[in-house]
């Protein structure tokens, strides 16, 4: 990358390690200027932007700069030496994601990004009709209460009439909050359905006018409840048709766009994709911001970074200690996020415009496994649209008075790294209520096998499921005793988890016959042997496994199982 004597003297001056904010801010700003100077050079030129971000590989991708840091060949390789061929969460570096980034917008990723929020919404309405046929029903279950009534003359076929008049009632409420929010819009409707629309809400009217005299026979307590799920009944309905609205405002701007598709010129594409980098570049400086750190993309030396081998095995301990992190509607949708490890400082954060986790390569103070943990509990809290991992954590006792859902997320987030930090070597550093909650919320089930997160249920289709299982079952069908490990491992879980317990534990036996050390297999085979009350072959297995994993959340959790054998 070429300098300018301005931009290559402001990054001499960080080469200090007590340099201040400013001389930080002013390096940052050449790293951002000239990947964007880079860009409109290649575009204004007609020449493709990958060659660009290949040649200035190293300065994009990590901010490495010679003038900054010696050997910046081997700093290059040793962060990308190791990286795993196959990963469960795609990892991309800035030059890829910008490559990526200007297809998109070539290709009209626009109209992608609005499809799948078309979906999403089907989805928030489909949740949201889910609610009210619960509300309809808790509020029939509460009218056919025999305590909720006054007067104990009353017949069930009044309650029935009752119930009739409160059905009717939301249909017409339903229509008429439809018919207002398109005339709200400027939609015109002629002289006979204004009509119409009169005549339904004085019928709505008569309809209130019945139901709540027909309330009047219930107790006070039961009354305010059932008028209170009729509130929210109407408001859901409020919500559905929003919702209705923004499909149908989405659709007319994909047709907007495939019109406007091949008219895109050169200028428009720089500013869309500049736009793009200078939304990164604010959540960059975001991640460094809460630290109360200035954000800083050049490299510099002696720092701790990031290697794609240590970003990984971060990642994995997460789908191993937190294996639900990904069950939710959006992964349905948009999939599970992309991790961007990109030049800065601080810890990961989550875009939810993009799907990324935002991971800086200079994690805050050399912690990389604090940095991602940051990133995919605020992943974890962003897609729980029910927002019940927030409020049961708030019902803990040392919890119960905040009321600010910035300290909620700040006490969660910081518990999170402690889970994966410390809990997860065994060291119980979390208070005895918050482990708990932990355990039962994000941990593994202590009441099955450990499962890797490629397999589980709600990530590997039915029919991929027993595709793979017929595949690996075809090669061990050869013969067990020239069986691949991974055969023999994958096969015993698949076996386990579609209810082939003995098959299970035969293959199991074979693995750790074959490999001695392989801790997981023994932890599965003691407690598929627990589970079908083979004791000793548990205690034997479980014994095995402490001896190669004295100290760590799992050896806890064998203690424990070997433990209530010992007593039975």
């Amino acid at each position: 990358m070429e300098f300018s004597k301005q931009e290559a003297a402001a990054l001499l001056a960080i080469k200090d390690k007590s340099a201040d904010s400013t001389k930080l801010r002013d390096a940052g700003t050449v790293y951002w200027d000239a990947i964007e100077r880079g860009i409109g050079d290649c575009l204004r030129n007609k020449i493709d932007i990958t060659s660009f971000c290949s040649r200035e590989r190293d300065f994009i991708d990590f901010g490495i700069c010679t003038h900054i840091v010696d050997l910046p060949v081997e700093i290059k390789k040793k962060i990308l030496d190791n990286s795993p061929k196959d990963s469960f969460i795609a990892v991309l570096c800035f030059s890829e994601w910008i490559s990526q980034l200007y297809s998109k917008i070539v290709q009209g990723d626009k109209k992608e990004l609005l499809e799948k929020e078309i979906s999403f919404t089907i989805i928030q309405i489909s949740r949201t009709e889910k609610e009210i046929m619960e509300l309809q029903q808790q509020r029939k279950d509460l009218l056919f209460t025999e305590q909720t009534i006054s007067t104990a003359t009353r017949q069930t076929t009044d309650r029935q009439s009752g119930l009739e008049l409160m059905e009717q009632y939301d249909a017409l409420l339903r229509q008429n909050l439809k018919f207002k929010k398109a005339v709200s819009k400027g939609t015109f409707f002629s002289v006979v359905d204004k009509r119409k629309h009169c005549e339904r809400e004085n019928t709505q009217s008569v309809l209130k006018g019945k139901s709540d005299a027909f309330l009047e026979s219930y107790q006070p307590k039961e009354r305010a409840a059932i008028k209170t799920m009729c509130a929210q009944i109407a408001d859901d309905f409020g919500t559905i048709i929003d919702y209705e609205d923004a499909i149908l405002k989405m659709q007319a701007d994909i047709g907007e766009l495939i019109k406007k598709k091949e008219s895109i010129s050169p200028i428009e594409t720089e500013a869309r994709v500049k736009q793009e980098i200078d939304y990164i570049h604010d959540l960059v400086k975001l991640a460094a911001k809460r630290l109360h750190m200035e954000s800083c993309p050049i490299m510099r030396p002696d720092e701790g970074f990031f290697t794609m081998a240590c970003l990984h095995d971060c990642i994995n301990r997460i789908l191993e200690f937190d294996p639900r992190v990904f069950h939710n509607d959006r992964v349905a949708i948009f999939g599970r996020p992309t991790v961007l490890l990109i030049p800065g400082n601080g810890n990961a954060l989550y875009d939810w415009k993009n799907n990324l986790i935002i991971v800086p390569i200079l994690p805050y103070g050399g912690n990389c496994m604090a940095s991602i943990a940051t990133g995919l509990i605020e992943y974890r809290i962003d897609t729980d649209e029910d927002k019940r991992l927030t409020s049961s954590y708030n019902q803990l006792p040392q919890h119960a008075t905040i009321r600010s859902i910035f300290q909620l997320r700040a006490n969660l987030t910081k518990d999170y790294i402690t889970w994966m930090v410390s809990e997860f070597k065994g060291y119980k550093n979390l208070a005895k209520e918050v482990r708990k909650w932990f355990e039962h919320e994000i941990a593994p089930s202590k009441n099955d096998i450990y499962i890797p997160s490629e397999f589980h249920p709600f990530v590997m289709p039915a029919e991929e499921f027993s595709r793979t299982l017929d595949s690996c079952e075809a090669r061990l069908s050869q013969g067990l005793p020239t069986a691949g490990e991974n055969d023999l491992w994958v096969g015993s879980i698949l076996h386990y988890m579609r209810g082939n317990f003995e098959r299970s534990i035969e293959l199991l036996k074979t693995l750790v016959a074959k490999n001695s050390k392989h801790e997981r297999a023994y932890y599965n085979l003691g407690y598929i042997c627990m589970k079908l009350m083979y004791k000793q072959d548990a205690l034997h297995a479980f014994s095995e496994y402490t001896k190669l994993n004295p100290q760590s959340w799992y050896s806890g959790v064998v203690m424990e199982h070997a433990r209530k054998l010992s007593i039975s």
